[in-house]
């Protein structure tokens, strides 16, 4: 397994933990607008840094 393989694998692990809390939170909200959509903007943001964190790792490869 080369360095961007493990790099991809944890992207991808916290891509899945992400998710895990996304859907734990939307349960949790139980159709409330403001908590779903807080839900959301945590969602958003933590993939958005998933993929800067990947792409500076690989860069600096």
């Amino acid at each position: 397994m080369t360095d961007r393989d493990v790099i991809q694998a944890a992207y991808e692990d916290q891509l899945a933990q992400l998710f895990e809390h996304f859907f734990a939170n939307t349960v949790e909200a139980e159709g409330q607008a403001a908590e779903l959509a807080q839900a959301e903007r945590a969602f958003q943001a933590g993939v958005r840094r998933a993929r800067e964190v990947r792409d500076r790792a690989l860069a600096l490869l």
